[in-house]
């Protein structure tokens, strides 16, 4: 289970590095290439945000219940908001509008079922590190997609509750499924374009996914690619670098380039790459800043006892 650590690491160090640069212009011409302090937040080099956080909530809840639960999620996540429990730093400096909502909807009403955003324009990407968890529970399991799907809707649907969310997260474990199982990064893409998701998901959410889905994702033009933080819009962004790079220090280089959503979009390339380069081939000089590399080992090395019972 040697992909868990590099997963993990791929996501903090990439994020960390997209911290620093979040919601700045596009840059084609000259690109950051080393780890600073954040130009965006109040928090110091090697700071990970919300996308590792939430992950690292939910990997804790898996390790305390055994089994993958929206409510107990949901209560990790709670802790991380006030208490800091997760975060890289003893304070909370990012955290998106459509998770912090739905986290105050449960907090309220401690509903699990109700307090996901039902609104298809509230798609942001802020759910997909948390698919990962996932693929460290069933990568060497027989699970249906059918079932999985419904795992898959107990880790997404506390924050986004809408089926564009639910492929985009399909999406992503698919991927990173087939990168575990040892196919280079190009067959996995057409392993995603092979996939009959007709099976599953409605025309009009397919539709959203059609360059993913149906196109040649490396050859369209990077000017072409939206870079909000949509969930749509950051998986096409994500796949497109992947297929355009050959190393974890270009991708995440060039997931900075795009601008705007850098760390969500940096957040998820890093996990991807992580996955495919694997965390020893991250340049050391960016590992070596990162925040709370103990807790990161320690979490990796609990959920992998978790899962080997």
């Amino acid at each position: 289970m040697k992909f868990i650590k590099d997963g993990l690491f791929g996501l903090a160090i990439g994020e960390a590095f997209g911290v620093q640069l979040d919601m700045e212009s596009s840059d084609f011409s000259n690109p950051v290439t080393t780890m600073q302090d954040s130009r965006a937040y109040d928090c110091p080099i090697g700071s990970f945000s919300d996308d590792t956080s939430m992950l690292l909530a939910s990997m804790d809840s898996y390790i305390k219940l055994k089994k993958i639960n929206s409510k107990g999620i949901l209560d990790a996540l709670c802790d991380w908001i006030n208490k800091n429990t997760y975060s890289s730093t003893d304070y909370l400096f990012d955290i998106s509008k459509t998770v912090r909502i739905s986290l105050m909807d449960y907090w309220k009403n401690k509903n699990s079922e109700t307090c996901g955003n039902l609104e298809e324009s509230k798609q942001d990407a802020s759910c997909l590190s948390r698919v990962f968890l996932l693929n460290m529970v069933y990568s060497s399991s027989n699970i249906s997609d059918e079932l999985l799907i419904e795992e898959l809707k107990k880790v997404i649907k506390i924050t986004h509750n809408n089926e564009i969310s639910f492929l985009g997260g399909f999406i992503a474990y698919k991927y990173m499924k087939y990168i575990i199982d040892g196919n280079n990064p190009k067959y996995a893409l057409t392993l995603l374009k092979r996939y009959n998701y007709k099976k599953y998901f409605s025309d009009y959410s397919i539709e959203k996914y059609k360059r993913i889905i149906f196109d040649d994702i490396k050859t369209i033009k990077i000017e072409s690619i939206d870079n909000s933080s949509n969930i749509v819009s950051i998986l096409e962004s994500v796949l497109f670098i992947i297929s355009n790079t050959d190393n974890y220090k270009d991708a995440i280089i060039t997931s900075n380039m795009l601008g705007n959503a850098n760390g969500v979009r940096s957040s998820i390339t890093g996990l991807f790459a992580g996955l495919i380069y694997s965390e020893k081939n991250i340049p050391k000089e960016w590992n070596i800043v990162l925040k709370r590399k103990d807790y990161l080992n320690k979490m990796s090395r609990k959920i992998k006892q978790v899962l080997s019972m």
